[in-house]
């Protein structure tokens, strides 16, 4: 329900009220002042109908510390006590609005039904001790199970079944006299029965659903979807993988990092991602007490960021209560708690906060501080993933865009990169003429890449990293990609201290296998065994512009064998280069590999098959390359040692071109 909660996420602010979107806030667990008063109790198990007072403002404003309402819109702002939960709006108010449905008086209001073709009724709920007052019985439709405010229009909307003939209804709610305006009926497929047990409006006014499917077709078993408010269509947006045994019904908006919904049941909590419907464990529900308990309902004040819900005790009692969905403790509204009499299913916070979305590079929105936002994380496309509009002459080689280079400039200044992004220096010249070309040796193919990409050894380490015995580390590769043959591209790199990389994640096994090789993470192999770098040597790690260098110098095996030197080199081209020098193991895995179930295209001996320079051998449209040293005789040992084995990625398919330097 949560109305338009959403403003105060992540928005451009002045430093005093900047707020990390990493930050969670702690919700209140209950209120801490009376919002409205109430008119008359009502007795346990009995609804009595009484007038209802007015006890808000058509207009309200969260001024200083959040925790006031000021009627009063032109009061000045105590900096000292802002609250950075709640911040500035895209038009730079410093105050966030805070408005009221027009003609509602109350604070809260809730649905109730009474089984399965029982009557329903609107009443509204004192926050504090949680009693009820009736307004009237909805005419028209029964089983009223979710009702919510759309902050675009203030009206009240509600889902339940015609009565007439038991369709499922989209319609509104008149909030002084409960009486209804329909809709239209909510259904993609005409034969499906289909059961709303919540709504929820963000805060542009686009209202979310969460659906049961009581019938055998399983298309829409705890689905989320959004509903057009003009005429009740759906669209679906997945299937929350949540425990079909939970009965509870509420959904809600929180104080949290992101957008997502939260679905709250018997036992545990749920975070549900609005743009895909998949779930994700929350923590579990702590109730008053243990039997027989559910939440119905939920919705959030955004001034104050309680969660409001309607609960259920021992399946008959029913109480106002209060969430906190950081711990998911859920607490009385009352320090007496008050059966709120009918039950209640639904319930609704008349709190609408002033527009504003939810701020973030990819939410399709060019916001301040932002060149282009293109409403994904993807680079390389126009927009970069920090929404940086991406060109020719930004320094940053674009490889799936065509360029071939990029020295941050426009012009055909003879340093090997022209206007276009295009190399036209000239390899083999002896010159190392720009940054494409990592070294030149007059094309002699002795120290140096045919291609001028790599030097055969590249001297200058870098940083040695502090390396445990097995333990990864992470590292951000220099403003470039790297796209593998048959897998993603990659921003980062993951160095495992027993001779190899991976992407996506680390890989701490010194038990190297072909399973795991095939069906890992994606991995550069340069010499896959059991070692020690942290009982002498070492691991080191250098960038030099687009070239990664990694480098085990000295190595031991486990657990303080020998002497293992070699080095991988990488680069924003996809290009690869493995290099050994003094080699003492016998036993070790090298290859290159998508990981992620890759096909095996069977082993290759890389001393017989890989030819010498100028020559090469394709791995035909296979991402996959691999030598297996079993290290049981003189056949099966390594036999790669002051060699370098350079891989070059197929332009027109996922292969390789490789050869031995």
């Amino acid at each position: 329900m949560f109305t338009s909660f959403i403003n105060f996420i992540c928005l451009s602010m002045p430093v005093i009220f900047s707020l990390s979107c990493s930050e969670k806030i702690k919700m209140a667990s209950k209120p801490t002042e009376p919002t409205i008063e109430a008119t008359e109790n009502i007795n346990k198990g009995k609804l009595e109908q009484s007038p209802i007072e007015n006890s808000l403002e058509d207009e309200q404003s969260i001024s200083g510390n959040g925790s006031q309402i000021d009627s009063s819109s032109s009061r000045s702002n105590n900096s000292d006590n802002a609250d950075t939960r709640l911040q500035f709006c895209a038009d730079g108010n410093q105050n966030t609005k805070i408005t009221t449905a027009p003609g509602c008086p109350a604070f809260l209001y809730g649905s109730t039904t009474n089984g399965k073709n029982g009557p329903s009724n609107l009443v509204t709920i004192d926050p504090v001790t949680g009693l009820a007052q009736l307004i009237a019985q909805i005419p028209d439709f029964e089983r009223v199970s979710a009702i919510d405010f759309s902050p675009a229009d203030g009206k009240l909307y509600g889902t339940g079944e015609r009565i007439s003939d038991q369709k499922l209804f989209l319609f509104t709610i008149d909030c002084q006299t409960a009486q209804t305006t329909p809709i239209g009926p909510i259904h993609p497929l005409p034969d499906i029965e289909l059961v709303i047990t919540d709504i929820d409006f963000d805060a542009a006014g686009k209202l979310y659903a969460f659906v049961e499917n009581p019938g055998d077709d399983p298309t829409f078993a705890n689905t989320l979807v959004s509903v057009d408010t003009s005429n009740a269509n759906i669209t679906v947006i997945g299937q929350a993988t949540i425990d079909t045994s939970e009965s509870g019904n509420a959904i809600s908006r929180a104080s949290f990092e992101s957008c997502d919904i939260y679905h709250a049941g018997e036992t545990s909590s749920t975070r549900i991602d609005v743009t895909t419907g998949k779930a994700f464990p929350g923590p579990a529900l702590s109730f008053p007490v243990n039997s027989f308990t559910r939440l119905a309902a939920m919705d959030i004040d955004p001034q104050t960021q309680i969660v409001y819900a309607a609960y259920k005790e021992d399946n008959s009692s029913n109480y106002l209560a209060t969430v906190d969905l950081s711990t998911g403790v859920v607490s009385y509204a009352s320090n007496s708690p008050v059966d709120a009499g009918q039950r209640l299913d639904g319930i609704a916070v008349n709190r609408l906060a002033q527009l504003c979305t939810c701020s973030f590079c990819g939410n399709g929105i060019n916001e301040s501080g932002e060149e282009c936002d293109d409403g994904n994380s993807i680079s390389e496309d126009g927009c970069s993933n920090t929404c940086r509009i991406e060109y020719c002459g930004d320094g940053i080689i674009q490889t799936s865009r065509g360029e071939e280079c990029d020295d941050g400039n426009y012009s055909n200044d003879g340093n090997g990169c022209d206007a276009q992004c295009q190399r036209n220096n000239v390899c083999g010249n002896g010159i190392v003429e720009d940054a494409a070309e990592a070294c030149d040796d007059s094309g002699s193919g002795t120290t140096c890449t045919a291609d001028c990409m790599f030097p055969l050894w590249e001297s200058s380490m870098g940083q040695q990293l502090v390396v445990g015995d097995d333990y990864p580390f992470s590292k951000p590769l220099p403003g470039f990609l790297f796209r593998l043959q048959g897998g993603s591209a990659y921003q980062n790199v993951f160095i495992n201290p027993n001779g190899n990389v991976t992407f996506n994640d680390g890989d701490p096994d010194y038990t190297p296998s072909l399973p795991e090789f095939l069906n890992g993470n994606p991995r550069l192999g340069t010499l896959w065994a059991d070692l020690s770098p942290q009982n002498g040597g070492g691991v080191y790690f250098n960038t030099i512009g687009n070239r990664v260098i990694i480098t085990w110098l000295n190595a031991p095996e486990y657990p303080n064998i020998g002497s293992n030197t070699f080095q991988l080199q990488f680069n924003g081209f996809g290009h690869v280069l493995f290099s050994y020098q003094g080699v003492t193991l016998s036993a070790a895995l090298i290859g290159i590999t998508p990981g992620n179930g890759a096909n095996d295209p069977g082993e290759t001996d890389f001393s017989v098959q890989i030819p010498s320079f100028p020559s090469s051998y394709s791995t035909g449209t296979s991402p996959t390359i691999y030598e297996n040293f079993l290290g049981n005789g003189s056949t099966e040992d390594f036999d790669l040692a002051n060699q370098s084995t350079y891989f070059v990625p197929h332009q027109n398919d996922d292969g390789w071109g490789v050869s031995m330097y």
